[in-house]
């Protein structure tokens, strides 16, 4: 593949990192709706299926979001060594190239993860105690059609 070529496959690269990313926050906002605005109280059953599905959809992602950064960590090293050879055509690129590194993202991935998913856990498992604690805060403005009583 000439330097063109690999220089495209990091954008469309790029461009599903971004794709993943997307998904990570329209999944949260979709949560954070839910919380918020749904009054209604979870079946224990209910919570555990909503943990267990989140936390499959965190570990796809993570590892999609991984597995990207790698591919255009590999991507961007290559192309460095392909401009190295012709420096003189693209300096500008080949030095924003080699200034930038994708191998570390990881961490940053696994504590995004891992932290939301505990966030979540707690919203999920402390859901119940939330209503209650809204109902006594502002009575009769809920109603859980007697599933907290």
């Amino acid at each position: 593949m000439d330097a063109a070529g690999l220089l495209e496959a990091m954008v469309e690269t790029g461009n599903q990192i971004d794709s993943e990313w997307q998904m990570y926050i329209v999944v949260h906002l979709g949560l954070f709706w839910f919380f918020f605005l749904v009054h209604r109280p979870l079946l224990l059953i209910e919570r555990g299926v909503a943990l267990f599905a989140y936390g499959a959809f965190a570990f796809i992602n993570g590892n999609g979001l991984i597995s990207t950064y790698n591919l255009i960590e590999a991507m961007r090293l290559d192309l460095i060594t392909r401009l190295k050879a012709d420096m003189s055509s693209a300096p500008q690129t080949a030095t924003a190239l080699a200034n930038v590194y994708y191998g570390d993202r990881t961490e940053t991935i696994l504590i995004t993860h891992v932290g939301a998913f505990f966030v979540v856990a707690i919203f999920l498992l402390f859901r119940n105690v939330m209503i209650r604690r809204y109902q006594k805060v502002f009575p009769g403005a809920v109603s859980t059609g007697g599933l907290l009583d």
